[in-house]
């Protein structure tokens, strides 16, 4: 390798290039300023906040004795049914669970009976070996075939078969339930935490703010083009955001959230469809162990608190304006290659831009300038450098080693 590259400025002449690489350059300062330091905030620096969530559920509703819908009016056959019957668990973590329907077991015990899931029909004592867990999975087959079902042990009577969806107990009250949700966001690097239990502007409030942190059921269902009736009896699963962006360098009571509700079930699939689970109460009664069976279907809303706080800070606008800086020269190389391969003089700027030179040629010439400057202000006539006599003495010019070319640009 005996060459250098470096960098060499040349001044062209051109209403092209220099609208072209001023247009290049006001973009790239519109972006900064419009984008990076308005739009994204380039002069803050920033920190995910800590959320919290409380959830409450309050109403009222009703279904009939025996599985049916009644007539309202008729008081006597009504079983009330309210947030305490039908929130389960009591408690859970950024989650509440709502039943909308159910199935009922009331009074299993450890017996031998006939099994009522369709997985254990048999055909005859073949079918059904001792001992072995039926394919339900509701207890352990006896060996006896009775009446087209597997006989086994276990809690006796067996739940209704689990391919049929029950929707005798279907809680249509629900739709009006109310959910109250307290969120808060703590930001730990300026000490600030607010929540959503006022409005914009205030700083405390006595009232609820409807889509703020109290949420009618039927208007969350709404929100995500869902109808109570499409996940009455079966349920679903819905997530409820609030998302969190609060400028630090004013009143954090100005930070309020962007509440999105979206449905996460994946309620076109057959095969798990909606949301249930089962849960059980014992007792025991002369010595004989019991149990409460329920299959509840319903609604889970699932509730995170999330996002970002912003505070003004020097060291971040310094690297924010440095960047900037940086992408003007972006303008320049844009508009280099414009004029070396696209525009129509593009021969003439790639002659006047690589330009090669050799150093040894270069020097010699140098030399002889300095020694005909020298020989004009003696007032002696000009003479070849090479002849090797001056004025008055006689010496010999050595020229210096040679370098290795160069290629300038």
């Amino acid at each position: 390798m005996d060459r250098y590259e470096t960098v060499q400025l040349i001044q062209v002449k051109s209403k092209t290039l220099s609208c072209i690489h001023y247009s290049l350059q006001f973009l790239t300062i519109a972006y900064v300023a419009v984008y990076i330091l308005w739009m994204d905030h380039g002069y803050q620096k920033e920190e995910k906040g800590i959320g919290e969530v409380s959830i409450k559920v309050k109403g009222t509703g009703h279904t009939g004795y025996g599985g049916q819908q009644d007539d309202a009016s008729d008081l006597s056959t009504m079983k009330v049914q309210d947030a305490v019957d039908l929130v389960y668990p009591p408690k859970e973590e950024n989650a509440i669970f709502l039943t909308t329907n159910y199935l009922d077991v009331p009074r299993q015990s450890r017996d031998r009976c006939r099994s009522s899931q369709s997985e254990d029909v048999c055909a005859g004592s073949a079918d059904c070996p001792v001992g072995t867990p039926s394919e339900s999975l509701v207890g352990y087959r006896t060996g006896a075939c009775l009446q087209g079902a597997c006989e086994v042990q276990g809690w006796c009577p067996t739940e209704p078969d689990n391919t049929t969806t029950l929707s005798g107990n279907v809680l249509d009250a629900v739709e009006h339930f109310s959910i109250f949700a307290r969120v808060s966001i703590a930001f730990p690097f300026s000490g600030k935490t607010t929540t959503n239990l006022h409005a914009e502007g205030e700083t405390a409030s006595n009232e609820l703010t409807p889509g703020l942190n109290v949420f009618e059921v039927g208007d969350v269902l709404r929100a995500t083009n869902t109808s109570f009736a499409d996940v009455a009896v079966s349920g679903g699963i819905f997530l409820i955001s609030f998302n969190w962006d609060c400028n630090l360098d004013h009143p954090v009571s100005e930070c309020v959230p962007e509440v999105d509700t979206t449905r996460i079930d994946d309620y076109a699939d057959p095969l798990s469809h909606g949301y249930n689970f089962r849960y059980a109460t014992y007792y025991e009664e002369s010595g004989v162990e019991y149990r409460y069976l329920r299959k509840a279907y319903g609604l889970r809303f699932l509730v995170q608190s999330a996002g970002r706080g912003r505070l003004f800070d020097w060291a971040t606008l310094i690297i924010t304006l440095g960047s900037a800086f940086a992408l003007l020269g972006v303008a320049t190389v844009i508009v280099d290659n414009l004029a070396l391969y696209v525009l129509p003089k593009r021969d003439v700027y790639q002659r006047i831009k690589y330009v090669t030179l050799d150093e040894r040629e270069e020097e010699e010439k140098l030399i002889a300038e300095r020694i005909a400057e020298r020989r004009e202000g003696d007032g002696a006539p000009q003479k070849s450098s090479a002849g090797g006599g001056g004025y008055g003495a006689t010496g010999t010019v050595k020229p210096m080693a040679p370098a290795a070319g160069s290629e300038r640009r």
